[in-house]
């Protein structure tokens, strides 16, 4: 669905569609990073893919759980993070020129949180296993790319503006440039 945002702002053919649109792409491979190598090492872990073996996790490994947690919420746009910004801008962008293709973003965007927010609670807030009782949580060596990733889409998420501000150096001028 995220890239689903990023073609409904490009699809605006406006300066503001354009800006939410290359924020959106930012903030989702930031976002992308950090779900991916939590989910990489939860099932180095825990050897299991499925959701429904993995309840429990936010007690064993409070650390991985954490980071998979704060994608998460950036994956459903939670103000604060970064992709936050993009998708505001992405859809306020849409329901100037295209209402109804923004309403249904907005939906798809909803049924995604829901989603997002059932695989937290079952994996790691669900009934526990006793298999992954004594789980190392993640090291310190291995959460330095985590923390880094984790900043990220905090700090764009407070401050959208030093992000906007070089995106829109470049902008503004392919959009006047454009007939």
């Amino acid at each position: 669905s995220h890239m689903g945002i990023v073609g409904l702002g490009l699809s605006t053919v406006t300066v503001d569609g354009l800006n939410g649109a290359v924020f959106q792409m930012f903030a989702h491979g930031v976002m992308t990073a950090l779900l991916f190598s939590s989910v990489g090492y939860i099932y180095d872990r825990t050897h299991t893919k499925m959701i429904a073996e993995l309840g429990g996790l936010s007690h064993i490994m409070p650390v991985a759980s954490g980071y998979f947690i704060l994608a998460a919420m950036a994956s459903m746009g939670v103000p604060g993070l970064a992709s936050f910004w993009g998708e505001l801008v992405v859809f306020i962008a849409a329901f100037k020129v295209y209402p109804v293709r923004g309403a249904v973003a907005v939906l798809a965007l909803v049924i995604s949180a829901l989603f997002m927010l059932r695989v937290v609670q079952q994996t790691f807030y669900g009934s526990g296993h006793e298999k992954h009782a004594g789980l190392p949580d993640v090291p310190f060596s291995l959460g330095i790319p985590r923390m880094i990733l984790a900043a990220v889409l905090v700090c764009f998420g407070l401050y959208p503006t030093l992000l906007f501000d070089m995106i829109e150096t470049a902008s503004v001028p392919f959009m006047n440039g454009l007939p």
